[in-house]
């Protein structure tokens, strides 16, 4: 071969070898770059749902208060290795009969008997696994409440009936939700003042540990109204509260009026509750005094097994009830004339 052919070969090669070289390069960059994109979103999406349980941890650390109550039976999840307690949530609904218990996966996956029942009354436990985190969701066939304890890497549920604790127990409604948005004023609707007003309460009540507190509804749903009185009915707490406002066609009614169950005669009945809340609203709030009213035509006043109070904080179709109503600082004190009526009437009954 002569000197011109082995130097365009020589060329050539050099010219293959670039190439070669260029291109395993690029795939080799490609797919490099590729798995530190995929690496980066899975770090992210872990990440993301880390924040999400460690931002719901006040559910466990703050918001479940340990009863002195007999415990019924328990339910033990085994966590994952290095599960830490302030990576666990979890969410306790009573009025669905029903505990959620979420964290996260850890490496080694998740498996059904690394839960343990010992409780009659668990109706099914369902195991949700994603990709980063695991719901454990506890089903009831009745209203049970439970203490939480976490220790040794697991979490134990102790379930309790709430009859029978030795604390007052009262449930707060936040009326209509859901599609029922109640009365309407400038775009308002009652559902949300009722709810935000139940939440300010919330915050007062979840700060006292001599009372037990349910809910029928914590955000924008309905339970019907037969649901929201079955429930009452089945705790049988001492006190029901049913928060409210009020709407009329003429703009210069106001004021705070409590719908009682005249069914209810007893001494320390819904009628006795329901002047109490009235007097304790109006006196924190400074608003108009309507009085107590027949309520039997609602369906959860006469149909109460125990003392209910209605109370129509005041009329959205008034001009100052609705800044009251819809004012943050106004909600706040409707918030505490209501807590102030419930600690007179559980006072007043001696249970606080």
């Amino acid at each position: 071969m002569d000197k011109y052919n082995e130097s365009i070969l020589l060329k050539i090669g050099i010219l293959i070898n670039t190439i070669f070289l260029v291109v395993i390069m690029c795939i080799y960059t490609g797919v490099k770059f590729n798995f530190d994109n995929i690496f980066e979103s899975k770090k992210s999406k872990n990440q993301d749902n880390l924040n999400i349980i460690q931002d719901g941890n006040n559910v466990f650390t703050n918001d479940i208060k340990t009863v002195n109550a007999e415990i019924e039976g328990s339910v033990e999840c085994n966590l994952p290795g290095g599960v830490q307690k302030e990576n666990c949530s979890i969410q306790k609904d009573i009025f669905h009969k029903k505990i959620v218990i979420a964290f996260p996966k850890g490496i080694s996956g998740y498996e059904q008997d690394n839960i343990v029942n010992t409780y009659a009354a668990v109706k099914n436990i369902d195991i949700n696994i994603s990709d980063v985190m695991v719901k454990v969701e506890i089903s009831l066939n009745s209203i049970r409440d439970c203490n939480v304890e976490f220790s040794d890497g697991k979490i134990r549920l102790d379930f309790f009936n709430p009859i029978n604790v030795d604390m007052p127990v009262i449930v707060v409604d936040a009326g209509h939700g859901g599609d029922d948005v109640g009365a309407i004023e400038r775009g308002t609707y009652e559902k949300n003042i009722n709810l935000t007003v139940c939440e300010r309460l919330k915050e007062i009540l979840d700060n006292d540990d001599k009372i037990l507190v349910y809910y029928t509804r914590e955000d924008d749903t309905y339970p019907s109204v037969e649901e929201r009185i079955d429930f009452v009915n089945e705790l049988m707490p001492d006190l029901f509260i049913s928060i409210h406002s009020n709407w009329y066609e003429h703009s210069d009614i106001s004021g705070t009026s409590v719908l009682y169950n005249v069914k209810d005669s007893s001494e320390f009945g819904s009628e006795w509750l329901s002047n109490i809340m009235c007097q304790e609203v109006i006196k924190t709030c400074n608003t108009n005094d309507r009085g107590v009213v027949d309520g039997h035509d609602i369906h959860i006043v006469r149909n109460s097994k125990v003392p209910v109070a209605l109370i129509e904080m005041g009329f959205m179709s008034n001009e100052e009830d609705f800044s009251l109503l819809t004012g943050n600082a106004g909600q706040i004190k409707l918030a505490n004339g209501i807590y102030n009526g419930i600690i007179r009437s559980l006072t007043e009954l001696g249970k606080y």
